[in-house]
């Protein structure tokens, strides 16, 4: 079963947008998927809830429900030694180190759900990446993200976002996997308005330590919004109908990254002499560089 986390620090990136287009993506073409809805908002679980019965089935899980027992049990004595720190940052990082066993710890039997139901696909929406995830042990949230096969971070190029953006980056890049290279992440332009690119492509700028461009640029369309309200995505037949064949293939095409590294696409197919002309100007790597500069 393969795991795809949607997830950044910038409130209002687009997280849920693209947990149930990609859901929804997966299930229109037959796959068999969950969706799993960790954030406090529930978005993606009240867009289940309107989805209608002849779209193809998602299953919902509620992370936020699923049980934190052991990790509360766990959430003792995390200091100690010679070298024990100062009271409140013992108990920051205990914190710290808490919240990121209680996430693991709902990973896994959202996981389990998801296997019992005979899921291939489990799509998860993320919350907004929290101070008490920040301040984790590079090891305590490497834990925390283990057995996640990819993150899309989803960016806007919305005034003062960048940081937060860059900071969710750096916290990727401080885990053990990333520094490994064994961690895979993309960087999602979202909410992109053509006719200010100029704002795109400061967002590339800001973030060029991390990636030099995003892998995806998705376009800002109410169909978006109109759909979710509908409880419908892009790639139901649904979208077509409504919006007709031509505009929704012109959406759906700004998808297709997105769709090869989650495996529901096959990477386009090029001859001999185009695959050779197509190294020879190769433009750089989408896929987020997590080792920092240096490392």
């Amino acid at each position: 079963m393969k795991v795809i986390l949607a997830a950044n620090a910038e409130p209002g990136g687009g997280k849920t947008t693209l947990a149930t287009t990609l859901a929804s993506a997966a299930a229109a073409a037959g796959r068999q998927v969950a969706l799993a809805d960790a954030s406090p908002q529930r978005a993606s679980l009240a867009w289940l809830e309107r989805r209608p019965a002849e779209a193809a089935a998602v299953l919902g899980v509620d992370f936020a429900a699923l049980s934190r027992s052991r990790a509360t049990a766990r959430g003792g004595a995390r200091s100690g030694g010679a070298n024990r720190p100062s009271r409140r940052a013992a108990s920051s990082s205990a914190r710290a180190a808490q919240h990121a066993d209680a996430w693991r710890d709902r990973l896994r039997e959202a996981e389990r759900e998801a296997r019992r139901a005979e899921v291939d696909l489990l799509v998860i929406d993320a919350p907004v990446i929290d101070t008490a995830l920040e301040r984790a042990r590079p090891r305590d949230l490497a834990r925390a993200l283990d057995g996640i096969d990819l993150v899309l971070a989803p960016a806007t190029a919305a005034r003062g976002q960048e940081e937060a953006t860059r900071a969710f980056l750096a916290l990727l890049a401080a885990t053990p996997a990333a520094l490994r290279g064994d961690a895979e992440a993309l960087l999602i332009g979202n909410r992109i308005r053509r006719k200010r690119r100029p704002r795109a492509e400061a967002l590339r700028r800001s973030l060029n330590r991390f990636a030099p461009e995003p892998a995806a640029e998705v376009s800002e369309s109410p169909v978006y919004p109109m759909l979710a309200d509908a409880g419908f995505g892009l790639f139901d037949p649904a979208a077509a109908a409504a919006f007709g064949a031509r505009k929704t293939a012109k959406l759906r095409e700004e998808w297709s990254p997105i769709l090869i590294a989650a495996g529901l696409l096959a990477p386009p197919r090029l001859s001999r002499i185009g695959a050779a002309a197509a190294t020879r100007r190769r433009a750089p790597s989408s896929r987020l560089n997590l080792a920092p500069a240096g490392v």
